[in-house]
């Protein structure tokens, strides 16, 4: 899996969320496959322990508005969690199918934009790409 970073700049809406939510995901996933469903898990209230210290706080901006590297809670803690959501509702085998289409589609390619991203998974699963968008725009999640 490539560093996406090159291909969307800072300052773009959801820079962060396409450089380092998905890897981060994405190795949660590994680890989901590889070291069991448990220590998935484990790794998955990790991130939900350190969102929780934050939520509701000024620091629990939209996952969209990072657009800068800071290294922040939101972006390595609450990304996880938002895309944790979508796979349990479409699946984990069929959230990892669509991540790999996008890997393949769009690898190279820039500028590389958030939306390329919300719109292929909304291809793949009508309002799926909408539900995330919604997650990903707002500010506290429920969790």
């Amino acid at each position: 899996m490539g560093e996406w970073t090159l291909l969307i700049d800072d300052g773009e809406p959801g820079a962060y969320f396409m450089k380092e939510s998905l890897n981060e995901f994405m190795t949660l996933l590994f680890i989901r496959r590889f070291y069991g469903r448990q220590s998935y898990e484990t790794q998955l209230d990790k991130c939900r322990s350190e969102y929780e210290k934050i939520k509701g706080t000024y620091q629990d901006v939209p996952i969209i508005d990072v657009v800068e590297n800071n290294n922040n809670t939101v972006i390595y803690r609450k990304g996880p969690l938002v895309l944790d959501r979508i796979a349990k509702e479409i699946g984990y085998n069929e959230w990892i199918a669509i991540i790999s289409r996008f890997y393949r589609e769009y690898a190279g390619k820039y500028p590389l934009k958030y939306t390329d991203f919300i719109n292929l998974v909304n291809e793949s699963h009508a309002g799926i790409g909408d539900k995330l968008n919604l997650l990903l725009t707002s500010k506290s999640l429920q969790l």
